[in-house]
């Protein structure tokens, strides 16, 4: 993280502003009193996510007076598009464009540029490095996956400290759906209390999206917890404490040895658990309102990314359609096709000459009746 970037997320009151003319420096405290003087209910995530953006911007433009020219608009949209995606840079217009409604209320004269469209070709430039999709794996390989690994860090992060926990979260993570960042965090007795020990209290401050809720335990939950309490110094403190950097070294391992092929092995992830998770909220109860609250979703259309087509949910398909009681493999079925209906006849068969005496069939249509519908 750039210095900038640093002190545009501090929390400190800047000094004003007194520009009266249009070129105003794009600096931090241009940035914070931006903040300050917009008032309403975003979040800190979202002026975080602000604070990104505005620092590439600042980089480009330097002052509003460049910003205003739609001429190095397009050169912004150029040049970020050789380094990040589309959806990335639609983030940033939307930083542009809430910049420009605030600038537009100051005293500096400043004017509005045309930003340039996007074109169905604009596709971008996706970072190398980031990983493009989940490893898409069953409850079992998760379950024997989890088994594998070790139950703390082969060593302390520093001389006297105690051993990190790897084994644990990673398994909070798998049954409630939490986000790793929102695991490091959590403590007793602020969160999780003996007292109430089927209950994880999540507070706004150490969530993401800042969505406060309660969540439900599960059993073996319950127990991880209590076990993890009783050994804290009075019965307080953190329960995992940072654990997401210990981990990077045992994730191929521990799929390997959970039988999980080379290709999927290479690419486990921490968060692939959390994805992992949704999924099997949504496969076992197609409860899309109890599963956003879990996952601390604040709209249920981002839950909706959890129900995207897959090869697992096809093969659970037809193995549903096969039904409980048959035998038959599901390549069986793919190759044997859907069964033919009870009221269905053969179009090669005879037909009837007088198409009053064939009963009519179920449907809508248009005109007389027959059974000629298709």
């Amino acid at each position: 993280m750039t210095a900038l970037l640093r002190a545009v997320l501090a929390e400190t009151r800047p000094a004003a502003v007194s520009a009266v003319s249009t070129d105003v420096p794009l600096t931090v405290d241009l940035f914070r009193q931006w903040r300050l003087e917009v008032a309403g209910p975003s979040p800190k995530q979202w002026w975080t996510t602000r604070g990104y953006h505005f620092n590439h911007i600042a980089k480009h433009f330097s002052t509003s007076a460049g910003l205003a020219s739609t001429a190095n608009q397009t050169t912004f949209k150029v040049a970020r598009l050789l380094q990040c995606g589309r959806e990335n840079h639609k983030k940033e217009r939307g930083t542009l464009n809430a910049l420009f409604d605030w600038l537009e209320t100051k005293p500096w004269g400043f004017v509005r540029p045309a930003l340039p469209k996007l074109g169905k070709k604009d596709r971008g430039t996706r970072d190398p490095n980031r990983k493009p999709v989940s490893v898409e794996m069953t409850e079992g390989e998760v379950e024997a996956l989890i088994a594998h690994l070790p139950e703390t860090a082969a060593r302390a992060r520093r001389k006297g400290m105690p051993l990190r926990a790897i084994r644990e979260p990673v398994l909070v993570e798998w049954d409630t759906g939490l986000r790793p960042s929102t695991i490091e965090r959590l403590s007793v007795p602020e969160h999780w209390q003996p007292d109430r020990p089927g209950e994880l209290f999540i507070a706004a401050n150490i969530d993401k999206e800042e969505y406060e809720r309660t969540l439900p335990l599960t059993a073996r939950l319950v127990e991880l917890f209590k076990r993890r309490a009783a050994a804290l110094p009075e019965g307080k403190g953190p329960l995992f404490g940072v654990y997401q950097s210990a981990l990077r070294g045992h994730w191929y391992a521990a799929a390997k040895a959970a039988g999980i092929d080379e290709r999927r092995a290479k690419k486990v992830s921490v968060y692939d658990f959390r994805h992992a998770a949704g999924k099997r909220f949504i496969d076992a109860t197609a409860n899309i309102r109890g599963t956003a609250f879990m996952l601390g979703h604040r709209n249920a259309t981002s839950t909706h990314r959890y129900t995207r087509p897959d090869q697992p949910a096809a093969t659970r398909l037809i193995a549903a359609l096969a039904g409980p009681g048959s035998s038959a493999p599901a390549d069986a079925l793919v190759l044997a096709g859907p069964a033919p209906l009870a009221d269905q006849r053969p179009l090669d068969g005879p037909q009837a000459g007088d198409y009053s005496s064939v009963p009519p069939r179920e449907g809508g249509g248009i005109g007389r009746r027959t059974s000629l519908r298709c």
